[in-house]
């Protein structure tokens, strides 16, 4: 019994010795898996303090097992990380689970911060399950994590980008019906300016079909997008939808099969202002086409680049024919100098009013053509009209002009002539009369009583009266045929000397006379003081009845002409009447109050049309008058 009882304690030994052996061995192939694994490895005891960790886990921290020696793991856990590791841990603790996966960021012994995929397992007691400490492995995910965030940082440029194109962006999938034709498209997704050009709100539309969100979508559309979406391959075009009322410029492209993406801008306005360009276009060339002249566009080498029909018209030679030369082997020998200098001021950016040459025609007749043209660079655009029959009428008209030039001289010299004789033949019997009523007054004066002296008197009076309206006359008349001497006239000397001259005929008369430093004009000086007498003898005449005549003379003037002012404070005229101040034997006033023969502004008015010039006045009743005389500051 005592030797069984030996045998059966030595044979349970061995057992044990054996099964510990077993252990040994157990145990020391965990411990070499443990310290050479490629993740990190940890052991964690319940108050989260390091115990031992592995090779691969020292490396990716950069500490020492003596360094993290009952180190807790939160001391080097990053600090916004440090409540997730807490709640993983505890929910293990509670019994909630038996081990926890999750992402956390470690921070190294250099300052560094090293993500890493922990996996945690709860380790309890196989004899009476109370948890005994915790196995931590992780792994080094840094590389992982900076791809992510690499990869959002990318989904944020691109939906940046996506949402800020200036272009509509839209993505579809094409719909087939059972023959595989496409009958339909889905809208997948769309960006901001999609939804701007079209006014389709996006989270209206995805995951609908073109014809439920838009019924009036043609199906050439659907059509071309089908094409493009089974085919594969990129298509670019401009179309019209009804479905929007408006014209888009569209490029398509497949990414995959069956789905396709829509690129597009809105061009509507640019093509309602190319349909009214070309609107113009066709306006303009109608008229170009139509015109009666004859249209050009040039250059100035002289070659012809678009020409009218009128130019075959006119000249007779095909369009063919004329483009085929340059312009200068049209034009009259004669004319090519003119041509040429006319051209070089084109090519100088001056535009061409009016010029004349003559041109070939088929039948070898030539055509005067009088031009307009405008330069552009090295394009001219021109503008011809035939005035071949004005030019025939102009050598008629100065044939005729010549002519009664020529009769207007032999009736002048008759009329000088006849207005001699006139004289002549007048003034004979005035002296006849003027001398007999001197005789008779002389030598039958005692025989005559008053009344006989008074007519006498008033038949001597008329008859110088007469003979001085009889010089006025030939005066007047010699003025429209004698020769003006142009030279640049004095007129504030002349109208100072003209004033001296009249003055000593009214000795007795005070006159107040001011006169500004007038300027120069252009014009014959022995007419111009003729002017300046006649005006001033008028105000003289027409002062006699204030108690102190005032005559003034100044200007005004201008880049052309110049107008000298005669003001008066005389007894002035009723404006009712101006139209006959300058007529000839024309008086506003009564003879027996002031005299003169009604000749003087007539001559004025005269020699004024004879210089280019205008005499006009202004007055009130009782308010005395003013004259103004306009005239060229140069010779016309």
């Amino acid at each position: 019994m005592k030797d069984s009882t030996i045998v059966l304690l030595q044979k349970e030994i061995d057992e044990l010795k054996e099964r510990n052996g077993f252990l040994q061995k157990k145990l020391k192939r965990f411990a070499q898996a443990f310290e050479n694994s490629s993740i990190g490895n940890s052991i964690i005891d319940l108050s989260f303090r390091f115990m031992y960790l592995s090779s691969s886990a020292l490396t990716q921290l950069g500490y020492t097992n003596e360094e993290l020696s009952l180190t807790s793991i939160l001391d080097i856990t990053h600090p916004d990380d440090i409540e997730l590791t807490k709640y993983q841990y505890d929910k293990m603790l509670s019994g909630e689970a038996d081990h926890v996966k999750f992402e956390k960021r470690y921070l190294k012994k250099n300052g560094s911060i090293v993500w890493v995929g922990v996996i945690t397992t709860l380790l309890r007691s196989s004899t009476d399950g109370q948890p005994v400490h915790f196995l931590e492995q992780f792994d080094d995910i840094s590389a992982k994590k900076e791809a992510e965030r690499l990869l959002v940082e990318s989904e944020l440029k691109y939906k940046l980008l996506f949402d800020s194109m200036l272009d509509g962006f839209a993505y579809h999938e094409i719909i087939l019906d059972d023959d595989g034709v496409p009958v339909d498209y889905v809208f997948l997704t769309v960006n901001h300016t999609f939804e701007l050009l079209t006014g389709l709100k996006k989270n209206e539309i995805v995951g609908k079909r073109v014809t439920e969100v838009l019924p009036q979508t043609e199906h050439h559309w659907i059509e071309r997008y089908g094409d493009v979406a089974l085919h594969g391959g990129k298509v670019s075009f401009e179309d019209y939808s009804v479905a929007f009322d408006k014209y888009f410029k569209v490029t398509a492209y497949s990414p995959e099969y069956k789905r396709f993406v829509s690129i597009f801008i809105d061009v509507t306005e640019q093509r309602k202002i190319e349909i009214e360009l070309n609107k113009k276009i066709e306006e303009l060339d109608a008229y170009f086409n139509n015109a009666v002249d004859l249209i050009c566009i040039a250059d100035t080498d002289g070659n012809f680049i678009r020409l009218n029909p009128e130019w075959e018209i006119t000249l007779g030679w095909s369009l063919k024919e004329i483009y085929a030369k340059k312009f200068y082997d049209f034009i009259h020998p004669d004319d090519i100098e003119s041509t040429l200098n006319t051209v070089q001021q084109l090519k100088e950016q001056t535009p061409i009013y009016n010029f004349e040459n003559r041109y070939r025609c088929k039948n070898g007749d030539y055509k005067w053509l009088q031009w307009r043209a405008v330069p552009s660079g090295n394009r001219l655009y021109a503008a011809a009209r035939d005035i071949s029959e004005k030019k025939q009428m102009d050598v008629i008209l100065e044939k005729r002009v010549l002519e009664r030039t020529n009769a207007l001289e032999v009736a002048y010299k008759e009329m000088e002539s006849y207005s001699y004789s006139v004289s002549h033949d007048l003034r004979a019997p005035l002296r006849a009369i003027n001398g007999y009523s001197k005789l008779i007054n002389e030598e039958y004066s005692s025989v005559l009583d008053t009344e006989g002296h008074r007519l006498l008197g008033v038949i001597q009076e008329n008859t110088l009266k007469m003979s001085q309206l009889i010089d006025d006359l030939l005066n007047f008349s010699r003025l429209g045929r004698s020769s003006m001497h142009y030279t640049e006239v004095d007129m504030k000397a002349i109208a100072e000397k003209a004033m001296q001259e009249i003055l000593s005929l009214y000795p007795n008369r005070e006159v107040e006379f001011v006169i500004d430093d007038l300027p120069p004009c252009s014009g014959d000086s022995a007419m111009l003081k003729q002017v300046w007498l006649n005006l001033l003898s008028n105000a003289l005449k027409f002062t006699k009845q204030v108690k102190r005549t005032k005559i003034e003379i100044s200007f005004t003037q201008t880049d052309d002409f110049v107008v000298y002012i005669l003001k008066d404070n005389g007894i002035g005229f009723d404006m009712t009447y101006k139209d006959k101040l300058f007529g000839t034997f024309q008086r506003l006033h009564s003879i027996k109050d002031y005299e003169g023969n009604g000749v003087g502004l007539a001559i004025v008015r005269r020699i004024m049309n004879r210089h280019y010039g205008e005499v006009s006045a202004y007055s009130e009743v009782g308010k005395g008058a003013t004259f103004y005389l306009k005239l060229p500051r140069k010779e016309v």
